[in-house]
């Protein structure tokens, strides 16, 4: 059967719409991992394809256990974690990938303890945090402050700020199931304000009511009292800090590895800072430079 030439310069014509098309499209970078990391994903990508508008991210949550996994299998390009791989998620990484892949920390959180302005309690144990927070001292007068019942405030199961909390520093005891929880450090904070015999748990932020302050922290009860402050936060000399990561296989020159330096850039850390999160001080992001320009 003969053709006519116009069928040959439509099948032409498709063949090259096609083709342009397909180079035209963005590169995919998929992101998964920590619920409370989510918002921090989606505004570091946002920023990023503003000025690369040739990758496009899809951002998700999921457990670290499972972002490892899919990770692993090549599901996901990058995984946003809260710890590092354990030595099994590790193992699996190296194999099923079969290259080199960088645990990046990209940002500090901080978890914080906050009482309402008026409370005369300006610092406070762990061993002492563990018994109010757990429900055990229900009475600031068994701590050195007034008669009064202790409220406790916090954040609900879906942060994990509340999960590194009772990770780290409750032991056997969780949070008592009595503790008013809100799904925001900004909803917590306000709810805090209203209530002189308050104390809440949550993200260090520096925009939050002046009506609340956050309690310096001791390991021990003979130890030095330590505010979140900067400098505090940076000599890690305050003890309810985690690093986050992003967990990816290294290919130098990808559009990961320049996704990766632009994160540690000055203007990425200013978007870890609007998201709340506490910024890598300049010897943090040398030492993350310093992972990506090893081949």
């Amino acid at each position: 059967m003969i053709r006519h030439p116009s069928t040959y310069f439509a099948v032409f014509v498709l063949s090259l719409f096609t083709a342009i098309l397909s180079a035209s499209s963005p590169l995919l970078v998929r992101v998964t991992g920590a619920e409370n990391m989510k918002e921090f994903g989606d505004r570091l990508t946002q920023w990023y394809v503003r000025k690369n508008p040739d990758v496009q991210f899809a951002v998700s949550v999921s457990r670290s256990s499972d972002g490892f996994a899919a990770l692993a299998s090549g599901k996901v390009e990058i995984v946003q974690a809260t710890r590092r791989p354990s030595h099994s998620e590790e193992e699996a990484l190296r194999s099923a990938q079969g290259k080199k892949y960088i645990e990046l920390q990209v940002a500090t959180e901080i978890g914080g303890i906050a009482v309402n302005s008026s409370n005369p309690i300006k610092e406070i144990s762990l061993f002492q945090l563990r018994q109010i927070l757990s429900g055990e001292v229900k009475n600031w007068k068994k701590i050195g402050g007034k008669d009064a019942p202790v409220a406790v405030y916090g954040r609900d199961h879906n942060s994990d700020v509340r999960t590194f909390l009772e990770e780290e520093f409750m032991g056997e005891v969780g949070i008592s199931s009595s503790a008013k929880v809100f799904p925001t450090n900004a909803a917590m904070f306000s709810a805090l304000a209203q209530d002189p015999n308050g104390i809440g748990f949550g993200t260090v932020e520096s925009r939050f009511d002046d009506r609340v302050r956050f309690l310096a922290i001791k390991p021990s009860e003979s130890a030095e009292a330590i505010l979140p402050t900067g400098d505090a936060i940076r000599a890690k000399r305050y003890k309810l800090i985690r690093p986050l990561y992003f967990c990816f296989v290294s290919t130098p020159n990808s559009e990961l590895h320049h996704f990766a330096q632009w994160v540690l850039s000055p203007e990425g850390q200013l978007v870890v800072e609007a998201v709340g999160y506490y910024p890598l001080s300049s010897a943090e992001r040398e030492i993350g430079l310093q992972q990506l320009s090893v081949k």
